[in-house]
């Protein structure tokens, strides 16, 4: 579970579960949130927390970002080794913090670093509320499984119908 400090401390990278991120030249960058990644950043706000949210390498340095709540903008770098130390020198520690990022390799690293992981924010949602994601495997229709209320798609398999 995250730790218990003074200071929650949240890395949220901005991958597909985050929104669409786009450089509009060198000054600013675009951001269009999906709404979990949006409920996530204000319950992380909500709760006093340092947030660092990691952009795709390539990204502009230095600009602002245009989100709901005030952030750490750290970009990518080469490794994720690197992508987390960067993410230290803005928040003092990634030790116990939330690190949210669909990147399995970012996520073990995280672990590795002492993060508490969530692959979604969804998912990291409920471990904000202590609660525990249950994984399962499920058939039946899509449109049907995502009207379920806390229902997190973590993959969907197509069967020969649809």
């Amino acid at each position: 579970m995250v730790a218990q400090r003074d200071t929650l401390r949240a890395v949220v990278v901005a991958d597909q579960s985050f929104g669409a991120v786009g450089a509009t030249g060198r000054r600013s960058v675009d951001v269009d949130l999906l709404p979990g990644a949006e409920r996530l950043l204000r319950e992380l706000a909500k709760r006093g927390a340092e947030v660092a949210i990691v952009l795709p390498q390539g990204s502009p340095r230095n600009v602002p970002i245009d989100l709901p709540v005030d952030v750490h903008v750290v970009v990518a770098r080469r490794t994720p080794a690197s992508t987390l130390a960067a993410c230290k020198e803005v928040l003092g520690s990634v030790n116990g913090a939330l690190l949210v990022a669909a990147d399995r390799v970012l996520r073990a690293a995280g672990v590795a670093a002492g993060c508490v992981v969530a692959s979604h924010p969804d998912l990291a949602e409920l471990i904000l509320e202590r609660e525990q994601p249950v994984f399962m495997r499920l058939t039946g229709d899509r449109s049907a499984l995502e009207r379920l209320d806390g229902f997190v798609p973590y993959w969907l398999d197509r069967s020969d119908d649809g």
